[in-house]
């Protein structure tokens, strides 16, 4: 019986250190990321800065366009082939 207890408290204290272990790590994970995340106070979003099509001007009047090189179909408002990287023209 005693060995058993004595088998517990390892199994225990082995299941406590992994756990402190993987807490530590991902505080020190998230402690990385916070600080490569933060923008500075007023920088704006990205998303909210764009501004609308000019009427008579929207992409569903515009024909599919397609890669030269490759001949994937791309978006209208894409650059470069998202296929080859080929620059759109």
């Amino acid at each position: 019986m005693l060995e058993f207890i004595f088998a517990l408290i390892i199994v225990f204290a082995i299941g406590m250190a992994i756990r402190w272990a993987i807490k530590r790590r991902k505080k020190s994970s998230s402690d990385n990321t916070s600080d490569q995340q933060q923008s500075p106070p007023n920088s704006k979003n990205i998303s909210s800065q764009q501004t609308p099509p000019a009427p008579g001007n929207s992409a569903a009047s515009k024909p599919p366009a397609f890669c030269s090189k490759c001949g994937q179909s791309a978006s209208g408002d894409s650059a470069f082939c998202v296929n080859c990287g080929a620059k759109l023209e």
